[in-house]
């Protein structure tokens, strides 16, 4: 028992300085670097920020498993994604105004590299480094998706796509305008459940923590007063004691569930912020409109010029950020070689739907190929987010039922005993 008690407070002592030097180190390099994934280039780096990531996440989690009851694993992990959000909010904010500065340089025949040197002098730091990069590759004769592709995190990889088949055909101004306004379709939506998957999700590591608590300093002590005076634990005590008293297989359920909750929160934060961009299984089907959306735009960027569909798929598939995307692109572009419709061949591998087959059917007949794609677009961008927001709803209130009867569990299975011993020491 002793050795026990040593070690888990030797880990204790281990896991909190480390996780919170690992923290450090992450948000120091970001903070000299930039947004991800500016620091591609530097080696040193990127084994810097790996070994930080490794030893936080190996202390958070033996941190976790080692002493859940002090919430070593909740507060510290929430204080770093509140931080980190707080920082890829102002280093978004700082891409979306220079990819609006460069729409405006685009439709008022601006060069370019003076916007961005101008830019990257008012705004100072990682931006200053990352456009001056920029600002020589554009002098020296490369166009701007390729200076992108090698200077990146100076725009939001999201609009790169766009921005890259708009440059190609000629309307650079017009696919930053769909950008920008894809990004302000989506983002209320994402401002409204970050805040919802938090709670889901961190409300597990709270759980049993408070769990942990009351099995190892709480409820014994209530046992042992109980004894003394010969009465019996109130029911809902010894439900919460049976539960807290389980075999150690039952609790390592509990541990691991509540980390793969605080990981599920990881992942929908650097989602967010665009530190990672891969979908997690099962996330195809929800993902599957915005993705259409944006290969309509780019059909519409290249319908407007009077363009080749192939002028809009090439470029796409080159810069799309999802392999599975590229992929079923470059099976297009084959379909497309060997002749067949490549209207039909977008739906066949699963890029539009039917609804958007026979709109762009009839509209390239029409002649209106164009508006029709931005319909389309702006259609599967809103069917996404009125998905979403009906799955969180539906989602949303059978979970925060069950967490209110755990949390009424828990404070009645507290309570009880108290207002047992005082109405048993009342006398008569």
């Amino acid at each position: 028992m002793f050795e026990q008690v040593f070690l888990l407070e030797t880990i204790k002592l281990i896991c909190i300085p480390a996780f919170f030097v690992g923290v450090a180190v992450l948000m120091a390099t970001r903070w000299r670097a930039g947004p991800s994934p500016g620091d591609r280039k530097y080696i040193y780096l990127m084994l810097i920020r790996a070994c930080a990531w490794t030893i936080a996440g190996f202390s958070f989690l033996a941190g976790l498993v080692a002493s859940p009851w002090g919430l070593m694993g909740v507060i510290p992990a929430s204080l770093a994604v509140v931080i980190a959000l707080i920082y890829a909010r102002q280093a978004s904010s700082q891409q979306y105004s220079m990819l609006i500065l460069v729409g405006a340089a685009a439709d008022r025949s601006i060069p370019l590299d003076t916007v961005f040197a101008a830019y990257g002098r008012e705004r100072g730091g990682w931006m200053r480094r990352r456009t001056e990069a920029v600002v020589r590759l554009l002098t020296s004769g490369v166009p701007l998706p390729y200076a992108l592709d090698e200077v990146q995190g100076v725009l939001p990889p999201e609009a790169l796509p766009l921005i890259r088949v708009g440059y190609e055909n000629g309307s650079l101004g017009a696919s930053i305008r769909q950008a920008l306004a894809a990004r302000s379709a989506c983002e209320p939506l994402a401002q409204s459940i970050i805040p919802k998957i938090g709670y889901i999700c961190f409300f597990p590591a709270a759980a049993v923590s408070a769990m942990a608590f009351l099995t190892m300093r709480i409820i014994p002590q209530f046992e042992k007063i109980f004894n003394d005076f010969g009465c019996r634990l109130p029911w809902a005590t010894r439900l919460l004691l049976g539960w807290c008293k389980a075999s150690p297989p039952i609790w390592l359920l509990f541990v691991c569930f509540s980390a793969v909750s605080l990981m599920l929160f990881l992942y929908v934060g650097l989602r967010y912020i665009g530190s990672i961009r891969w979908d997690l299984p099962g996330m195809g089907y929800l993902m599957r409109r915005l993705d259409a959306a944006v290969l309509l735009e780019a059909i519409s960027l290249a319908a407007d010029r009077q363009r080749p569909l192939s002028d809009a798929l090439v470029p796409l598939e080159q810069s799309h950020p999802k392999y599975r995307i590229r992929s079923r692109l470059k099976a297009v572009r084959d379909d497309m070689q060997a002749g067949r419709d490549e209207m039909e061949s977008l739906h066949r591998h699963g890029l539009i739907g039917k609804t958007d087959l026979v709109v762009l059917w009839a509209a390239k007949r029409n002649g209106n190929l164009a508006w029709a794609a931005r319909e389309a677009a702006a259609s599967n961008r809103r069917c996404f987010i009125y998905r979403t927001q009906a799955l969180v709803q539906l989602l949303f209130p059978p979970i925060i039922l069950a967490y209110a009867l755990l949390v009424v569990l828990i404070a009645v299975a507290t309570f009880l005993p108290l207002a047992n011993l005082i109405q048993g020491l009342v006398p008569a």
